[in-house]
């Protein structure tokens, strides 16, 4: 299924599951990919929130809205919820649509802000980032 994702994707999505796993999710949601995305030093997301919200509060806020349950075993595999079935499918869209062969963790940010109905975009665009604001700072072009 993740054939097409390069290392810094593929890697999202290792974290992803590692923090549904650790908050006992019994599935892998876009909450959890964009807890994932944020610890890309360099990534998309973290140059967005420069000089405005710090990463940390958006954890804290996420994990306030997503009480723990009990640590699921690493191992085990866990289920896409249906919006990270969706965030990934638009991530591929964005990614064909652009001309690119593999897709990387700026289109799985942009998988996320295109459904503004998934927690994890409501999250951000809280914090001031949404699809219009993501594709200008793809090209350069973010105001901010």
């Amino acid at each position: 299924m993740f054939d097409r994702y390069n290392v810094a994707a593929r890697r999202a999505i290792y974290w992803a599951h590692s923090e549904a796993s650790e908050h006992g999710s019994p599935f892998i949601e876009t909450e959890h990919l964009l807890l994932a995305l944020l610890r890309e030093d360099d990534g998309l997301v973290r140059r967005l929130l420069r000089g405005g919200t710090d990463v940390e509060d958006i954890r804290r806020e996420i994990q306030a809205a997503t009480p723990s349950q009990n640590p699921v075993i690493r191992a085990r595999e866990l289920p896409l919820s249906s919006s990270m079935r969706l965030a990934l499918a638009n991530a591929a869209q964005d990614a064909g649509a652009f001309g690119h062969q593999h897709i990387g963790s700026d289109h799985l940010l942009l998988g996320i802000v295109r459904d503004p109905t998934s927690f994890a975009a409501r999250v951000l665009q809280k914090h001031g980032i949404d699809r219009e604001r993501v594709l200008a700072a793809r090209k350069g072009t973010d105001p901010a």
